[in-house]
């Protein structure tokens, strides 16, 4: 525990690489621009990026703003966090989401292949976008909220990387360290989830008291 915080710069980097990091993306990317030129992909991967970063931003801050207007105490907060890490690390060490992602890519409508809807299909997720508002609702001074922003922008980096150099991830050598990376990070990820739990349960606890 870092301060008055219970994830230092470590343990958000491993949560927003776990929630919104090349894992996700590699995949339905290489699949969408399977046909394109390694030019066109760089391109594509660049504005992406540029893209991406204030699109998080500002649905990160709005969702903050709400968060504020609704007043939920800040170890409730810090529970749905938890939570939310606890369901996407145990989706992965024990359900095996990656093998199942393939999968269900089939049955979904073809993502557009432009900045934008790579930026909103493939990148931004639902429980990733809600990290983000959490970890920022939480946030009590500007120095944790810049922070949190520049692990973000480090991870979407690598995402440029895995992109572009989608080739190397998808290799058999790649896919293999990159499923037994996710599996060590997925249960670092779920005793940092179970922690989290533990310690926003104790201070509402002592709130009743």
């Amino acid at each position: 525990m870092e301060g008055t915080y219970v994830l230092g710069a470590s343990q958000l980097f491993t949560v927003f690489f776990i929630m919104l990091g090349p894992f996700q993306v590699i995949q339905p990317f290489a699949k969408a621009t399977k046909d394109m030129s390694q030019p066109q992909v760089v391109s594509l991967a660049t504005k992406t990026t540029l893209l991406v970063i204030p699109i998080l931003i500002v649905l990160g801050l709005s969702g903050r703003v709400l968060m504020e207007n609704w007043q939920i105490p800040r170890a409730v907060l810090e529970l749905t966090a938890g939570l939310i890490f606890a369901y996407v690390a145990f989706s992965i060490v024990l359900v095996g989401k990656q093998k199942a992602e393939p999968k269900s890519e089939q049955a979904q409508d073809p993502v557009p292949v432009t900045p934008l809807g790579v930026a909103m299909k493939m990148v931004v997720s639902a429980h990733g976008l809600a990290t983000l508002i959490v970890l920022l609702a939480v946030s009590q001074d500007h120095q944790r909220t810049l922070l949190i922003f520049g692990v973000l922008i480090a991870v979407m980096i690598l995402n440029l990387l895995a992109m572009i150099y989608k080739k190397i991830f998808l290799g058999k050598t790649g896919v293999v360290a990159m499923q037994v990376f996710g599996v060590v990070l997925g249960v670092m990820q779920a005793g940092m989830a179970l922690a989290i739990i533990h310690i926003s349960l104790m201070e509402l606890h002592k709130g009743f008291l």
